[in-house]
């Protein structure tokens, strides 16, 4: 998130939760720990936590949807199985491969 768009989230929570404060220093706390959470997943999980909470949220109950959730080993393994056959099908070499996750698997379909 953007210093701009953490500005106008703080500014939301504000409209929803009067008591919270807003200083500089919050500002600077609330952008370093959500920089790589986006502004639309931001505004979503605020928006959940208005419906289900009396209290404002903290920077965990909007990061709460942001962390990867971990995936099943052997999920994970037959996923890289399928990227290694999908990469020899395609004739390049298997010595190259190196499996990199879901971004594997989109950029071999490209």
């Amino acid at each position: 998130m953007k210093q701009t768009e953490t500005a106008k989230f703080l500014a939301a929570i504000k409209t929803f939760f009067p008591n919270f404060e807003i200083t500089t220093a919050v500002t600077h706390g609330w952008q370093s720990m959500l920089e790589d959470v986006s502004f639309e997943r931001a505004q979503q999980n605020l928006a959940q936590h208005i419906k289900t909470n009396r209290f404002p949220p903290t920077i965990a109950d909007i990061r709460c949807e942001a962390a990867p959730k971990p995936i099943d080993k052997e999920i994970e393994a037959r996923n890289r199985d399928i990227a290694f056959s999908e990469w020899v099908r395609l004739g390049k070499d298997p010595e190259d491969f190196v499996y990199d996750g879901v971004s594997d698997i989109k950029r071999l379909s490209s």
